[in-house]
């Protein structure tokens, strides 16, 4: 990756993505995540891709604006607009259908996935388009395309080639998806 074949190819990406800290740190075992692991992802993810829009909120904003300039760094506020999905999560991951479909597929005494036990850890993933969406108005038509990337994706010690120093080049009908190992 990535494949050169003839098509036309989406050089012209600017990479979107956003934190925003759900309280992670006082959930129970494997659940619990201390925000500070997610910052020490932020700036490996600003450093390896140049062409990053990065939203955060308040005191982080603050820290990463001044070493990374508000051209990539952009505010978000109000954080209750992220939160209006979070009241519809925990209702329905509280009704008896919802319920009774998770103890099918997830028996008494198996982990569930966290998507199905918090409702907040469901935020970013009904809030991605939301911010591709205010990266495009920020950016108007440059550049082209717009591509989702998770900050936890920086987890992991093996980053993609075709990621650093901006050396990307896809398919426009390509849809990238994975996970690192």
């Amino acid at each position: 990756f990535p494949s050169h074949d003839n098509g036309p190819y989406m050089s012209n990406v600017l990479f979107v993505s956003a934190f925003l800290d759900i309280g992670r740190s006082t959930w129970e075992t494997p659940y619990r995540v201390d925000s500070s692991q997610y910052i020490q992802y932020i700036e490996p993810m600003l450093l390896t891709i140049p062409q990053l829009m990065l939203f955060l909120e308040g005191g982080l904003y603050d820290h990463f604006v001044n070493l990374f300039g508000n051209d990539r760094i952009k505010p978000y506020h109000p954080p209750q607009t992220l939160m209006s999905h979070a009241d519809t999560d925990q209702r329905i991951q509280q009704s008896s259908p919802f319920q009774e479909k998770c103890r099918a597929l997830y028996p008494e005494g198996t982990l569930r996935p966290i998507e199905l036990t918090r409702p907040l850890a469901n935020i970013m993933g009904h809030n991605k388009v939301h911010f591709l969406k205010r990266a495009m108005d920020l950016r108007g038509g440059e550049p082209t395309h717009y591509v989702w990337i998770d900050v936890h994706y920086f987890r992991f010690a093996d980053i993609p080639y075709w990621l650093v120093g901006g050396g990307y080049d896809f398919h426009e009908t390509q849809i990238v998806t994975g996970v690192l190992s």
